[in-house]
């Protein structure tokens, strides 16, 4: 394995997080009903306005929702993340953040 792989493997725990907190935070099933400014969804869910801005621009990147004017809305790779789609994968994913506590403690648990 090549140095850049091992740091490209390394980093997609980034990738993982992102998307995570997204579905923690229930923004795919908000997109879903209605596309919002980042304000509307701040101000709705009690949220960092800053900080919620990098969130949902990281996941425009990612291609699982879209930006319009000011207004964000899912893509169809973020729609299985809403909870009221039915084939929706969120409680399978909010399952696996659940494990993200267990699988930081690994370095102690090894030791």
């Amino acid at each position: 394995m090549e140095p850049d792989d091992v740091i490209a493997g390394v980093r997609n725990f980034m990738k993982s997080r992102v998307i995570l907190t997204a579905a923690e935070l229930n923004l795919f099933t908000h997109l879903h009903e209605k596309s919002s400014s980042v304000e509307e969804l701040a101000s709705a869910l009690k949220l960092d306005i800053r900080a919620l801005t990098r969130l949902l621009d990281t996941l425009v990147n990612f291609g699982m929702i879209k930006k319009h004017d000011t207004h964000y809305l899912l893509t169809d790779q973020g729609v299985t993340l809403d909870a009221h789609h039915p084939d929706t994968i969120l409680p399978f994913i909010l399952h696996l953040n659940t494990l993200w506590d267990s699988w930081s403690g690994l370095t102690e648990i090894v030791k």
